[in-house]
């Protein structure tokens, strides 16, 4: 993902003028999303995303972590546990240490690198999430570190919710409420641009 973002931040082929840029994933796309960001910001390259719109992203990807979510979602019909590690040996390489490194777990970011982050951040979580408590954790991280973030729960709805439009009624009203949010987003930062 990184090679990809830098392809269209510094070496894009057509000169595409990228005035405002927002990073945005679910589940492990805001995972991919996330870890992106972090790395603009460690490697300190020229462009850094203005945004991250995060819903319900993995963020710690380490197999042995338990939390209440997970053991209250364990046979969850969406993503049982044994599809957390199947997803986890697949996403994971081998060489990774889920515990050590921050590119795979953006949980355990430093703080000094997550205070550079965006200004502009919106986290989705959803109350029948088996993951649900590891994004808690991270916007408590934030929170404590007055790092800016902006928190959106939907406590009946599962992990994957934007994916479910009418499916689930309520998933749809919660489409559009982050199609709102995505936005007002924008908005907001290009309000910054003209100042």
């Amino acid at each position: 993902m990184l090679f990809i973002y830098r392809w269209l931040t510094e070496d894009n082929p057509w000169g595409l003028q990228i005035n405002k840029l927002i990073l945005a994933g679910d589940s492990a796309g805001g995972n991919l999303a996330l870890v992106t960001a972090i790395a603009a910001v460690e490697q300190n390259l020229p462009r850094k995303p203005d945004g991250l719109f995060l819903a319900y992203p993995a963020v710690d990807l380490r197999v042995d972590s338990i939390t209440p979510s997970k053991v209250l979602f364990v046979n969850d019909v969406l993503i049982p546990y044994q599809a957390l590690i199947l997803c986890h040996d697949f996403y994971v390489p081998k060489e990774c240490d889920a515990h050590e490194d921050y590119y795979c777990s953006p949980l355990y970011t430093p703080v000094e690198l997550l205070r550079q982050l965006p200004a502009e951040v919106s986290i989705f979580t959803a109350g029948y999430d088996p993951i649900c408590d590891d994004v808690i954790k991270l916007i408590r991280i934030l929170e404590n570190n007055n790092i800016p973030n902006n928190h959106y729960h939907f406590d009946c709805l599962p992990h994957g919710f934007l994916n479910y439009g009418s499916a689930i009624p309520s998933a749809t009203a919660a489409k559009k409420q982050s199609t709102c949010i995505l936005v007002d987003i924008f908005n907001r930062l290009m309000e910054e641009k003209t100042k």
